[in-house]
């Protein structure tokens, strides 16, 4: 049995801004055979849109660097730094020539001396996720498309290769980069609710509200204002505790590959007819969720096996939870293409 959890999922919107309390990612280390999930649809090249946006909360997240230390993204929102979050791969020339020495031209370098220059003003976070564009396996549909690269990978199949990487990226004698490269989970979690792209920046306040976002970290250290803009924020911040708001101590939900006697099919879901279920007796009631634990719909009354017609969704992955009397929940992912 896989367990993993989402805390306090809860749907706690203002305005057109997501306020959303979650957790991705495991208590424990993700096992290095467990199988990297297939990337969702992230839009057409060179859509770089997708991914929180400033003024959203973010969920919490859970990941681990190659030695199985971990580190919790709240966590860090309580302590003194400014919490900045970027993502990337060897794969992603834009990401990796930032910290290539062989790589001087002025652009690269501007990023470079900048991250390097402030690397202990901010508490950097880097997330090592999908390849950009390996030479074996899927690339994020919205990856600019390459025809050579100058690296050797291949997009990672299980867990173990996915630390495998991060591990020759932290041990690259090429490479001038300072920090501590963290894997995304194996459902890839955090690359699709904070990024959707290759190498993004999301700077977040200590209340968990994003507070800078951009779509390509190079091109943003080389433009004055977002740079400004961005040290102008580190300056300004002050330590704080996010405030829950209504319920104070949220449940935690557990999903598991076993829900008791609960099924749905097909899975993936083509959305070009309903979804047929098994519920079980003691089932009282079923919701479907988005990957963040975003309420999005609810089965509203059935009998026998029914067939629920979703909404009109974004592919992608999706959660349906189910809740009998007593109040516990089971999760299971429902993947839409």
């Amino acid at each position: 049995m896989r367990q993993f959890y989402l805390f306090g999922a809860l749907t706690l919107c203002g305005g057109a801004a997501l306020a959303q309390y979650s957790d991705l990612g495991t208590a424990t280390r993700p096992s290095f055979d467990e199988t990297i999930e297939s990337i969702p649809y992230h839009g057409e090249a060179f859509d770089m849109s997708g991914g929180y946006q400033i003024g959203d909360t973010v969920a919490n997240f859970t990941i681990y660097d190659e030695d199985g230390v971990r580190v919790e993204l709240y966590s860090l929102l309580e302590g003194p730094k400014p919490v900045v979050v970027v993502n990337g791969s060897v794969s992603c020339p834009r990401f990796a020539d930032i910290f290539r020495t062989s790589i001087v031209s002025e652009e690269y370098l501007t990023a470079r001396n900048f991250i390097l220059a402030h690397q202990n003003e901010f508490r950097w976070v880097w997330l090592y996720g999908m390849e950009a564009h390996p030479d074996e396996g899927a690339c994020p549909s919205n990856c600019p498309p390459m025809e050579t690269t100058d690296t050797l990978v291949v997009q990672a199949a299980n867990y173990g290769e996915r630390v495998s990487a991060v591990a020759s990226w932290n041990a690259a004698t090429d490479l001038d980069f300072p920090f501590q490269m963290y894997a995304d989970n194996p459902d890839n979690s955090v690359y699709n609710a904070f990024f959707e792209r290759p190498s993004g920046l999301v700077a977040i306040n200590c209340d968990g509200v994003v507070a800078h976002r951009e779509d390509w970290l190079v091109f943003a250290l080389n433009d004055e204002m977002r740079v400004n803009q961005l040290l102008d924020w580190g300056t300004d911040h002050q330590p704080c505790t996010i405030e829950w708001e209504g319920n104070a101590n949220p449940v935690s939900i557990a999903e598991t590959d076993d829900a008791p006697h609960f099924r749905a099919w097909p899975n993936p879901y083509p959305q070009n007819g309903p979804l047929h279920l098994e519920i079980p007796a003691e089932v009282v009631a079923v919701r479907l969720l988005n990957m963040t634990g975003a309420f999005v719909d609810e089965l509203k009354e059935w009998s026998g096996q029914p067939m629920w017609q979703l909404p009109v969704l974004s592919p992608g992955c999706y959660f349906l939870e189910t809740q009998d009397a007593t109040g516990e929940r089971h999760v299971s992912r429902l993947l839409v293409d």
